[in-house]
Order: C-alpha cells, then sequence, then structure tokens
C-alpha cells in the first residue's frame, strides 16, 4: 500500500473518531438541555392549568357564598320551597355550565325540580358542607344524565352563626377537559 493511500486512510480514521466523538458529546448536551426546557415548559403549562381551574372553582364559590348570605337562604323560618324559588332565580343568570342548584335543609331534604322532596343527608357534598367546611367533588360521570359532573357546596349560618343548611351547585364537570384541550 502506497504512502498516500496510508495517509489517507488515517486521515479519514482520525476524522471519523473526532466526528464521533464530538457527535456524542453534541446529543448528550443537547439531550440534558431539551429535558430541561420540556420539562420546564410542562411545569409552566400545569401551573397555568391549575390556575385557570382554581379560578373557575373560585368563582363557583364566591357565588355560593353570596347565595348563602341571602336573608331568605338564612332564615330557618323561610320553608324551602321560598329558599329554593330565591335559588333558581340566581341559576338562570349563572351560566350554561351550572346543571343545578338547591338548598338543603338541616336534615339534607332538597326541593327537585317537579317539586318531590328528597333526602340528601348521606351525600358527601351535604356532609362535608354541613359539618361547615367548603366542599368540591372530583367529577364523575352520571348515568342519569350521561354527562361528568362535579358538586360544589357551602354551608348555610343563620343570624347566630348555627348552620342551618347548606348551598349546592352541580356543574358539568367538562370545564376541566375543556380547560386543558385549550392547550397547544
Amino acid at each position: 500500500v502506497t504512502l498516500p493511500v496510508k495517509l489517507l486512510v488515517m486521515f479519514l480514521v482520525v476524522i471519523f473518531i473526532v466526528c464521533t466523538v464530538v457527535g456524542m458529546v453534541s446529543f448528550r448536551v443537547a439531550t440534558a438541555g431539551m429535558t430541561k426546557s420540556v420539562y420546564s415548559h410542562i411545569d409552566a403549562v400545569s401551573t397555568d392549568v391549575v390556575n385557570q381551574i382554581d379560578s373557575i372553582n373560585k368563582k363557583h364559590f364566591q357565588t355560593l357564598h353570596v347565595l348563602a348570605e341571602l336573608a331568605t337562604i338564612k332564615d330557618e323560618n323561610a320553608s324551602l320551597e321560598a329558599k329554593q324559588k330565591e335559588i333558581l332565580n340566581v341559576v338562570a343568570s349563572i351560566g350554561d355550565n351550572c346543571i343545578d342548584m338547591a338548598f338543603y335543609d338541616a336534615n339534607g331534604d332538597a326541593l327537585l325540580a317537579d317539586g318531590r322532596r328528597i333526602n340528601f343527608a348521606s351525600r358527601p357534598y351535604f356532609q362535608e358542607a354541613f359539618s361547615g367546611k367548603d366542599f368540591i367533588s372530583d367529577p364523575k360521570f352520571s348515568t342519569v344524565t350521561n354527562s361528568i359532573l362535579q358538586h360544589l357546596s357551602v354551608p348555610v349560618h343563620n343570624e347566630a352563626g348555627k348552620i342551618v343548611g347548606v348551598v349546592v351547585m352541580v356543574i358539568e364537570g367538562n370545564t376541566i377537559l375543556e380547560t386543558i384541550e385549550g392547550i397547544d
């Protein structure tokens, strides 16, 4: 083998080794940087979604707390029918994703749209709110409405501070899904 061929082969081997080493180092550095960037972006997007959902929930709770402060709702002597009528006047102006809203008395009784009185005392949204805490359920599929529903509830205190009932809002649980779907 002639000298120029030997030099050419040696030159090509050196170039191959150098390119391979540079490529591996570049790949590792780029991978680490890209991974960090992607995780940072995912964290920022997740935080944004959490803030959007938190804002939506705060608006719903604000509405419930305003309703719980209405004189008719706080009045223990007002009938369940009168309280439900006042709440239904508000429901019409809340928005499309509010499926239902009701006042539950101290026994857990509430009026349905058709006028029937049903007891919901065993439901977690009643029990938690009647114990004095704001409650929000996880979105769950309802076989009754064939949609995802979420319950929010707050306690109602009379003028003396005693809990006399609960105001419950049922919303379509797709709000979270729609917020997430809006992310590119």
